[in-house]
């Protein structure tokens, strides 16, 4: 009974203290950690006995329904196939958020559930649309100043040039790199 217990206490610290939303489902969601219920942002006691369908919006960005493809990336983790995919989730806010879900198969004590990982890729996504936005832009700073702009590596060798480059030194851009 003591190393049952022990057992119990180990699985529950991993389980709990996980970086990641982790989530035991059978159909439905039967167990999941803190750290899901905070993704969530609601209780553990309101997301047990519901679907993955439940906390997401009715279409995904590639046009399915949120039934239909909860299902069939479950009946292939079910089958034995795990699964990796992005996955738009819905908090009990209302708000959206972007996730990458992992699916395996686990047997316990001689049955099958399904263990989701689910990890919020919301902040990397809005930092990445921000960098690209702030590529962007510098770009077209770039490519619309008067002076001539090279862009030089340690080595001394061109790596790219403006437009106003190529006009200067009345040469292409493939001339000059």
């Amino acid at each position: 009974e003591d190393r049952i217990r022990e057992s119990e206490t180990l699985y529950r610290t991993l389980f709990d203290r996980s970086d990641e939303g982790l989530f035991l489902v059978d159909e439905v969601f039967v167990d999941c950690n803190d750290r899901a219920a905070k993704m969530f942002k609601c209780s553990r006691s309101e997301i047990c006995g519901r679907t993955p369908a439940d906390f997401s919006p009715e279409f995904q960005p590639d046009g399915r329904t949120s039934h239909d493809a909860a299902r069939q990336y479950l009946a292939a983790a079910e089958a034995g196939t795990e699964q990796s995919f992005t996955w738009r989730h819905l908090r009990s806010d209302g708000e959206e958020i972007d996730t990458e879900v992992t699916l395996k198969k686990l047997m316990i004590s001689g049955d099958a559930i399904i263990l989701a990982s689910v990890r919020d890729m919301s902040e990397r996504i809005r930092m990445e649309t921000a960098l690209r936005d702030s590529l962007m832009k510098l770009n077209t700073l770039v490519s619309s100043a008067v002076d001539g702009i090279i862009l030089v590596d340690r080595d001394g060798t061109i790596e790219s040039v403006n437009p106003s480059a190529v006009i200067i030194f009345d040469a292409d851009e493939q001339q000059l790199c």
